[in-house]
């Protein structure tokens, strides 16, 4: 059972539920203001017209039958006036809840004394008792704030109204943060906030409402950071370079003794790389430092002196040497072929999307073909 409406400007129809026989305009005026979220407080009024007949409901007292179709059309009021749809409701949420809770308690009590002096029948006392025990839970004593919208234009908000910004008595149009980016203190330690201005970086706002700063992230703001462009050349001075004593300093690769050894010919300090580096590429197996020929790699001595001197020294300085890439082979240089591991050479695929390769394949197949031509005469050349 509905009632079936449509705006003038409305292609489709839509419908309103009717509980009884017919419904007042009244209510369905309230009921499409409802279904359409329109608003609570309005500056037009609904016109209600029968679509078959043509009959527009002035009086909204007038009960209009279900299965009706009518239209609906929003008809401005004068300036400065307001449709109020929602009267009962707007009524509770200005009166205290306190007294409407207690006057409906109250009036739970009484009735609960009344049932016991009822004559009614026993069924008829338990569907009372049931209906008084909600009483105080139905709507109409609920107290429903929506918004500034809920409420005449220019009232102010209830008393326990908070606004969403700063948490006081104030609607959220007339907050003065309202248009600011200030975040809230959530999760920050109270003793880290400072009384300030919203004007200062890194500002909040605390449950109390009050503009509040954390010092260290003021502080953070406060400190000025200058990007550089990766075009521009540094410009900083270097970190001076480690000036290594003369006597740690290898006479074949100009660096620090690294593993220093003894050479058993002149007695001179080198590295253990070098030193067997210079005898086994060297022709007669000489000497890198004096070159005297005949020396053996193996007749090096580790030299401890200059081990624990090196070590030292990189333990005050952090100094550590550098590994150089190996140097190519000098010319006329025979490249040794023992050091070098053989490689399959590449085999590259043919593509099958590849134009020639539908030709390589024909290819394949007239030798084929030619080979077995051949190899079939040659058996019958032999059978004869």
């Amino acid at each position: 059972m509905s009632v079936r409406f449509k705006f003038k400007n409305d292609l489709d129809y839509h419908s309103v539920p009717c509980d009884g026989l017919n419904i007042s305009v009244r209510d369905l005026k309230r009921a499409i203001i409802r279904q359409n979220k329109l608003g609570k407080v309005t500056d037009f009024d609904l016109l209600i017209t029968n679509t078959v007949t043509g009959q527009t409901y002035l009086n909204e007292n007038e009960l209009i039958n279900k299965n009706t179709t009518v239209t609906v059309q929003r008809s401005p009021l004068p300036e400065g006036k307001k449709k109020v749809w929602e009267e009962d409701i707007l009524g509770m949420t200005l009166q205290p809840t306190g007294s409407s809770v207690s006057a409906s308690s109250s009036l739970n009590i009484s009735s609960m004394l009344q049932l016991s002096t009822s004559a009614d029948s026993e069924e008829t006392k338990l569907d009372r008792m049931m209906v008084n025990s909600t009483e105080m839970y139905r709507e109409k004593n609920w107290t429903k704030y929506k918004g500034q919208k809920a409420l005449p234009e220019g009232s102010r908000p209830p008393a326990n109204w908070k606004c969403s910004k700063c948490f006081q008595n104030h609607w959220v149009a007339d907050c003065p943060f309202a248009n600011s980016e200030m975040k809230r203190t959530t999760g920050i330690p109270r003793s880290f906030l400072q009384p300030s201005e919203d004007t200062v970086p890194g500002a909040k706002i605390n449950p109390q409402g009050i503009v509040v700063v954390n010092e260290m992230e003021k502080k953070a703001y406060s400190e000025v950071k200058y990007e550089k462009s990766p075009w521009v050349a540094d410009e900083r001075p270097s970190a001076p370079k480690i000036k290594i004593p003369p006597e740690l300093v290898c006479p074949v690769c100009k660096d620090i003794l690294n593993e220093a050894v003894m050479m058993p010919c002149c007695a001179e300090a080198a590295c253990d790389e070098c030193a067997r580096d210079g005898i086994i590429s060297s022709d007669g197996s000489k000497c890198p430092i004096c070159q005297e020929s005949g020396v053996s790699p193996e007749e090096v001595i580790p030299y401890r002196l200059f081990r624990d001197k090196v070590d030292k020294f990189q333990n005050q300085t952090g100094y550590t040497k550098q590994k150089k890439p190996p140097a190519p082979p000098a010319a006329g240089t025979a490249i040794s072929f023992l050091d070098m591991k053989p490689t399959l050479p590449d085999i590259v695929l043919p593509d099958p999307n590849d134009s020639k390769f539908d030709s390589l394949i024909s290819q394949k197949e007239r030798y084929i073909s030619c080979t077995l031509y051949r190899k079939s005469m040659r058996d019958t050349f032999i059978c004869v």
